[in-house]
């Protein structure tokens, strides 16, 4: 049954619904991975995400849950990676399991910046709420891609994608927001218009935090926006 679903899959060049459906299979028997099965299992879960995008340039009918999954699969595996390779003494099984692991990821990077290029641009705002929340990823290469996702859609959709990002600018965590501060600078580079629409939402930003912190007295109940 597998053989045949993976036959189809190869055969249908037309139909997200069974790109997703394939998919889907896989996701459900990842889930029951434990971490050094993912990434003994590797190959399997960058596969899972790679059907996830299949499905979505065959149309959005899916992509509120290909988009989402395919992006937690990616950043979870990247984090397992990671992790695993802080560990001390590491034996040789898990040493070639890491080997495997960045190979697929490395793959799946690849394959993610292809999709980029060729997905409709809003496909990638849908998900900037859940790329942003993982603006702080340790893994080197894997910050590289997410920074390059978040300037990409920062660059189509400013308007959009800014006030996703301008809490992240202010944030007390020093790592938040300097990735964020870098991603305003490399959209600056890609798009140098930006700069002066950046500088203007911030200023904006800012005076709608003072709006929202200006004291007033006890028994005043209207206040003039103007003033």
């Amino acid at each position: 049954n597998v053989m045949r679903s993976v036959q189809a899959v190869n055969l249908d060049k037309t139909s997200a619904d069974i790109y997703f459906r394939y998919a889907r299979y896989l996701d459900k028997n990842i889930q029951k991975f434990s971490d050094d099965a993912w990434l003994q299992q590797a190959e399997i879960i960058s596969s899972t995400c790679t059907f996830y995008l299949k499905s979505t340039m065959r149309g959005p009918q899916h992509l509120h849950h290909c988009l989402p999954r395919l992006l937690s699969i990616w950043l979870d595996l990247a984090a397992t990676l990671q992790d695993a390779q802080a560990r001390k003494n590491k034996d040789n099984v898990l040493c070639a399991a890491l080997d495997h692991a960045s190979s697929s990821l490395a793959k799946l990077a690849l394959t993610m910046r292809d999709w980029v290029r060729k997905a409709p641009s809003y496909y990638l705002l849908t998900a900037a709420p859940q790329l942003v929340s993982r603006i702080c990823h340790g893994h080197a290469e894997t910050w590289q891609l997410l920074k390059s996702l978040l300037v990409n859609v920062l660059c189509r959709h400013p308007q959009q994608t800014f006030w996703h990002l301008v809490s992240v600018s202010k944030n007390s965590n020093p790592t938040r927001k300097a990735r964020c501060l870098e991603i305003f600078q490399e959209a600056i580079k890609a798009k140098p218009q930006l700069d002066k629409f950046l500088r203007d939402a911030l200023a904006l930003a800012k005076k709608i935090d003072e709006l929202c912190e200006l004291k007033t007295g006890k028994r005043e109940s209207r206040i003039s926006l103007k003033d």
